[in-house]
Order: structure tokens, then sequence, then C-alpha cells
């Protein structure tokens, strides 16, 4: 699978991924383009999350960040059930 988000997702989680600790965020599944709302690990430094996927990182004029993300889909949410919206 192919993950993708933003800086506008991830802004305020910055301790969440310098900790590689779980969070609530929406990402899209480039497969098929749909959003996916996931409690998830994200870490900008692929040694902590070794068994993460791929994540691309858009900044804030959706030019795609070159740095390697990872993921780890703990689990996905419901969009009502999400704490962030």
């Amino acid at each position: 699978m192919s993950w993708e988000t933003n800086l506008v997702a991830l802004n305020g989680k910055e301790r969440y991924i310098k900790d590689a600790s779980p969070f609530e965020t929406v990402i899209v599944d480039n497969t098929i383009y749909e959003k996916v709302y996931v409690e998830a690990v994200i870490s900008d430094d692929p040694e902590k999350l070794k068994d993460g996927e791929l994540l691309f990182v858009r900044d804030f004029k959706e030019n795609l960040i070159t740095s390697s993300w990872r993921i780890k889909i703990i689990k996905r949410l419901s969009p009502p059930h999400a704490k962030y919206l």
C-alpha cells in the first residue's frame, strides 16, 4: 500500500512523532485516493519504525518532502469517532 499525509494533519503532533508514540490522524490511501482515519505511529526517522510502511508527506505548499517517513497503523477509525475532528 501507498500512504500519504501532509504537515497540516501532523501539526501539533511533533511530540508523538519524535517519541514514535501512537496518535489519531488522517492519511490518504494512494491506491484508491481515499481518506482513512487511523490511530497510528508515525516517524520521520526510519530507524525508529523499521517495521513501518512508507509514508509520503507533503509540506504546507503541497510539495513532497523527500525524507523517508514511516507509518505503522494500529487501527482504522470511523470518521465520527476520530477525536481530532
